[in-house]
């Protein structure tokens, strides 16, 4: 089905279809994915600039307390906006080093932050092949060292047989994090998504999730945290906190890592947001249980 260039665009976000999915669906099928990731981008880069303005980011900075951090890494940094308000909680002198997959993220990423007059440099290295299992990502070495103070690294947490080492040789670090992984339209089609059963947004954000848990054990110094943010259920019972506590003990159960801490704060999508957020929701419910209600949800995890 064609769309009138100046219509609504279907998916939803409130632009006009030539400004969001046009260069998406009229892309040749090898150029689709770099196409995906730049209109997830945009749309991102728009719903992170609403949740930033109501103090979303701020909020889960804070959820690290008292917590002392130096080196930071940062799984998915999409727009940026994540960093600028950890920089704001941690101060100046935070070393940050991020990575996305999505290029068009990383370059969204380094302006935000160059407004928040935090210089970052772009590590662009990434290409993107189509291929009969699905597509694939390949990147030679990365810079070695990392550029200071921020370096945004385009890789993939999944794939990439760089990434692990150059993180070993910059760190230890202090705090590894994970806020609201989203994912573009075409990822499910990267050939190890298919490979590992990723067959959803929800069944990557765990895969993603259990890698970094593993990840941080090795990256961490002793007493760093890993912090996981999700939009799912809030724990407003004794009950469902304990299903976090054992969910994410799962997920850290082949690591040194202990879960320490679930906070919530309850969510309201922000008015006008173009991108949809897939929740991480709980399975069946007795007919008694209260109706759950939406939350952004921080998980602390230290490593021994």
């Amino acid at each position: 089905m064609r769309f009138e260039p100046n219509a609504p665009c279907p998916c939803g976000s409130g632009r006009k279809y030539k400004k969001c999915h046009r260069a998406f669906e009229e892309a040749p099928s090898h150029e689709k994915y770099g196409a995906a990731q730049g209109v997830y981008a945009e749309s991102w880069r728009r719903t992170s600039e609403l949740q930033s303005a109501r103090g979303d980011y701020a909020w889960m900075a804070e959820q690290l307390g008292g917590h002392k951090a130096k080196q930071l890494f940062d799984i998915g940094t999409g727009s940026g906006h994540g960093l600028v308000a950890l920089s704001a909680y941690f101060g100046p002198d935070l070393r940050i080093v991020g990575v996305d997959e999505n290029l068009a993220c990383l370059k969204i990423a380094g302006q935000t932050l160059a407004n928040a007059r935090l210089p970052a440099q772009v590590i662009a290295r990434l290409e993107t092949e189509e291929t009969q299992f699905g597509f694939v990502q390949r990147g030679g070495a990365i810079p070695n060292p990392l550029p200071r103070p921020i370096a945004l690294i385009e890789a993939d947490l999944l794939t990439d047989e760089h990434l692990e080492e150059t993180l070993v040789q910059d760190g230890p670090f202090d705090l590894v994090t994970i806020w609201l992984t989203g994912a573009h339209m075409w990822r499910r089609y990267n050939a190890y998504s298919l490979h590992r059963g990723a067959r959803s947004e929800h069944d990557l954000r765990i895969i993603l999730q259990n890698e970094a848990y593993e990840l941080a054990d090795r990256i961490l110094r002793p007493g760093g945290l890993l912090q996981v943010i999700d939009r799912a259920e809030a724990p407003t019972t004794d009950a469902v906190r304990d299903e976090y506590f054992a969910a994410h003990g799962d997920q850290a159960d082949p690591t040194s890592l202990v879960v320490k801490e679930v906070t919530y704060r309850l969510w309201q999508p922000p008015e006008g947001a173009p991108t949809q957020l897939i929740d991480t929701l709980p399975g069946e419910r007795p007919n008694d249980f209260p109706e759950p209600q939406l939350a952004l949800v921080s998980i602390l995890s230290e490593k021994a």
